[in-house]
């Protein structure tokens, strides 16, 4: 919070929530709660910089934060990725971000130059293109899910978990299990609607954006606002049975030292929806105490 408070200069971060509060604890040790001690507090770290920048995402939909920050995150990312075109002549990555992001990549990649590449590129990816869906273009509750789940967001925080475990898994065993991990965060995301929902339904209208499953449940099977709430907990309770029947069938087959990692890294998955399930269940942000 401090460093974003000297390098952006907003106090931004001393009004957000974070992710940690002394009821729920840290949100990062929940949701990845076998990490590597020191690759948690990393990870804590760059968990909240992406949750400071998301806040201010929001917050341009109505104009109050300066737009220009995505790209300016970009640029800094993409100098620590040689590989991407332009990258090693890019002057135009704000210098208040290089000194908050730069030491955060270089203790990732002095630990684990591997995982910590897969982090940076896919974190690239997520800044540049925004979670900002329209409401307008989601035609159904089910198109919203997949607005949802099926982002550059969603490989960040599983990118991120590999790193915490020391992970490193082949593009072609990464390969083998997005459909069960999908079922997972697909379960994350309704469960964060779910609770999120008695907060977001008091504030402000902000009819622009796509952030919740509850009123399009409401609009497409016509129901109220109760209803509704309840078919999301449904619906984020059979994706968790789905990922628990579909990682019990990859385990019942699994065969040598790679599936062996796969296994452990959808133990991991497990994990990270169980811990996530509990913050929401607790959290002051979702229970009317922040």
């Amino acid at each position: 919070m401090k460093d974003w408070t000297t390098h952006i200069g907003d106090h931004r971060a001393y009004i957000f929530p974070a992710t940690r509060n002394e009821v729920s604890g840290n949100w990062v040790a929940l949701v990845m709660p076998e990490a590597i001690p020191f690759r948690l507090g990393l990870m804590t770290y760059a968990a909240h910089l992406i949750f400071l920048h998301e806040d201010i995402e929001q917050a341009s939909i109505t104009g109050e934060a300066d737009t220009k920050l995505d790209s300016k995150i970009v640029d800094g990312l993409a100098a620590a990725l040689p590989t991407v075109p332009g990258a090693e002549t890019n002057q135009t990555a704000s210098l208040s971000l290089d000194r908050l992001l730069n030491p955060l990549i270089k203790a990732l990649m002095s630990t684990d130059r591997h995982t910590a590449t897969e982090i940076v590129a896919v974190w690239r990816k997520h800044f540049a293109t925004p979670d900002s869906t329209a409401a307008e273009t989601v035609t159904s509750f089910n198109t919203y899910i997949e607005s949802r789940v099926h982002t550059a967001s969603t490989e960040a925080w599983l990118a991120m978990l590999r790193y915490s475990l020391g992970l490193h898994l082949s593009a072609s065993s990464l390969e083998v299990v997005p459909h069960i991990t999908v079922a997972a965060m697909k379960s994350v995301t309704l469960t964060t609607d779910y609770w999120s929902w008695t907060k977001q339904s008091r504030s402000p209208s902000n009819n622009v954006r796509a952030m919740n499953a509850v009123p399009f449940a409401m609009a497409e099977l016509g129901i109220g606002e109760t209803e509704a709430r309840e078919h999301v907990k449904k619906m984020a309770l059979e994706a968790e049975m789905e990922f628990s029947k579909l990682k019990k069938a990859f385990g019942g087959a699994a065969n040598g030292k790679e599936d062996t990692e796969i296994a452990t890294y959808l133990d991991a998955v497990e994990a990270f929806a169980a811990g996530h399930s509990l913050w929401c269940s607790t959290c002051p942000r979702y229970h009317g105490l922040v």
